[in-house]
């Protein structure tokens, strides 16, 4: 399970990063008469770098408190029709020692 994580976190990190580096990168081209250079590009990395970090960060978290609210509601399901069968069985028993 720790190692899947990891590995979601990491694949969609660089997916972030790269699109917003791409996404910053765009911006610099039209916004300013700037050239695109590796100066220009590692820049544009920074600052993509704590944002895709964030979000990545922000996506897992609620991505898991989802995934515990339904594990939570299959469990209760699952335990109020164990706890259902339980009962009807134990009528049956009480009936047939009756």
């Amino acid at each position: 399970m720790q190692r899947r994580y990891i590995y979601r976190f990491l694949e969609f990190f660089f997916v972030g990063f790269i699109m917003g580096v791409t996404e910053d990168l765009i911006a610099i081209h039209f916004a300013t008469d700037a050239a695109i250079t590796p100066h220009v590009i590692w820049v544009a990395a920074l600052v993509a770098l704590p944002f895709a970090i964030i979000s990545e960060l922000i996506v897992d978290w609620t991505h898991m408190k989802y995934l515990r609210k339904k594990w939570k509601q299959r469990f209760l399901t699952v335990k109020n029709t164990v706890d259902h069968k339980r009962k009807e069985v134990q009528k049956k028993a009480q009936s047939l020692v009756e």
